[in-house]
């Protein structure tokens, strides 16, 4: 059994999302990952994606879900 503790640390930027992940007891990133963030479409700032997922249940799970489906994405091709 391997004694490596691992966890991913998550960047949701405006344009993009970086992952890495981090082995817990050296602290040394074991791999690198980004991808463009899906959820430009609502807008180019975070204020503008907040207002939009407040004007509609929909809007807000457009967002949630366009985020979560690049991130499995991004797990399962690393």
């Amino acid at each position: 059994m391997s004694s490596k503790r691992l966890a991913i640390a998550v960047d949701i930027g405006t344009t993009t999302i970086a992952a890495s992940l981090v082995d817990r007891n050296s602290g040394e990133r074991q791999a690198f990952l980004g991808a463009r963030n899906p959820q430009a479409p609502f807008g180019a700032d975070v204020v503008a994606r907040l207002q939009a997922a407040c004007e509609s249940p929909d809007n807000l799970a457009s967002l949630r879900e366009s985020l979560n489906r690049t991130l499995e994405k991004m797990v399962n091709n690393s």
